[in-house]
């Protein structure tokens, strides 16, 4: 029986990870050991305290931040929400009005992003989209632009999730901070780094950024545990409200066996992300390749599979006229687990938003389809998955819309 016949092939990593075997194991032995309230005052409650902060001291160790700079959060989602609207907040009750604000992004961020920023346009923010090239890069002078005095948040993403775009963050911190030296003002850079740690470095002063959110459940740790960095100038209002946790800014009790477990994950994807990245990309490579040859007229998005501003297990395409929901399924049932868009955007039909954005084609954008890959998959496990595309065509071509030869 052949080796890709034996095992499903998971292409979904963008959307969720398994949990690392090492990180199992320590949340296992924490569940039977230490399970007290890191808020109670008694000897476990003192103890589980300890331990929350050691672990809070580690992950700052490891992003090169102050311990009192890190939050735990239930996920990217929350954090972004929190960096976004607390610190919106925080300008008003100094006094300004929505209106008197703006805040910088881009058309291709997550909906955490998205969606919180919508509902703050109603409220009388101006929110300013960033022109972007043709692979989802941000193009420099278009934010040179949009910075003024109106200006105070940049929100942008780090790695994409659906094109694997990875944006030059260093270079787009440097040109907001020579802006700030020059005109005494504090526009502030928000970081979803989310998809980052198991492929890209992610201390925070070598980003050059002010807040910075993560998800333990993107990078081989437990789902439900976020983490979001702040630099102590950064003022942010709680968006929850309760018994004061997390040092008044995130209110319930600390999820203290999640947040061990993904500080661990989080440890273990930046140890060895170059040794991972190296080792994916070359297997995303095969399988672009193996697309091309049976799929010629297939669309490849973003930038080239071999580039470095690209997530190296990130393989995204467009099958002009064809229903790529319909194409999961039919990929499913064949033994391979891949997506049309981020899971966040929501099941069913519809556009990429992302994909629309750096081709305006949207024919393009209602036929993507994104293969994420597992890490631990080689060569050999997904030469067959062209293949499985090829068939998949061939039998749906009498009712597509565009053929594809």
């Amino acid at each position: 029986m052949k080796l890709w016949k034996q095992k499903r092939l998971y292409m979904d990593y963008a959307a969720a990870t398994p949990l690392h075997k090492r990180v199992a194991r320590l949340m296992v032995l924490l569940q039977k050991i230490n399970y007290a309230n890191p808020s109670s005052i008694h000897k476990e409650g003192r103890i589980a305290r300890e331990l929350l902060e050691a672990t809070r001291l580690r992950l700052a160790r490891l992003l090169v931040v102050q311990p009192q700079e890190v939050f735990f959060t239930a996920s990217g989602t929350e954090g972004n929400n929190l960096a976004i609207e607390g610190y919106l907040r925080a300008q008003l009750a100094k006094g300004k009005k929505m209106s008197d604000l703006a805040v910088i992004t881009t058309p291709l961020e997550h909906p955490s992003i998205t969606e919180v920023l919508k509902g703050l346009v109603e409220e009388g923010l101006e929110v300013r989209q960033l022109d972007i090239d043709k692979e989802g890069k941000v193009m420099i002078p278009s934010l040179e632009k949009a910075l003024d005095e109106k200006a105070v948040l940049l929100a942008i993403h780090y790695a994409n999730s659906e094109i694997g775009v990875v944006q030059n963050i260093k270079k787009i911190s440097k040109t907001i901070r020579h802006y700030n030296q020059k005109n005494t003002q504090t526009v502030k850079i928000l970081l979803d780094a989310c998809q980052a740690p198991l492929w890209l470095p992610c201390q925070v002063p070598s980003l050059g950024v002010d807040v910075m959110t993560l998800d333990a459940g993107k990078c081989n740790g437990p789902k439900g545990v976020g983490i979001l960095v702040k630099k102590s100038d950064v003022e942010l209002l709680a968006i929850i409200q309760g018994g004061g946790q997390e040092s008044g800014l995130r209110a319930g009790t600390e999820n203290l066996i999640g947040i061990v477990g993904a500080v661990e994950a989080i440890v273990l994807a930046q140890e060895s992300y170059r040794e991972r990245s190296e080792k994916v990309r070359r297997v995303s490579k095969v399988l672009w390749e193996e697309i091309e040859r049976e799929i010629p007229e297939a669309v490849f998005n973003g930038p080239a599979i071999t580039a470095d501003d690209r997530v190296p297990n990130n393989v995204h395409i467009s099958l002009l006229g064809y229903d790529t929901e319909f194409t999961v399924v039919e990929l499913d049932e064949g033994g391979v687990a891949a997506s049309t868009k981020s899971a966040c955007s929501g099941a069913g039909g519809g556009e990429s938003t992302v994909v629309l954005a750096i081709s305006g084609d949207a024919a393009r954008a209602k036929s993507t389809l994104r293969f994420t890959l597992d890490p631990t998959l080689t060569a050999r496990h997904i030469r067959h998955v062209a293949k499985l595309l090829r068939k998949h065509i061939d039998k749906m071509k009498p009712y597509s819309n565009t053929r594809l030869s």
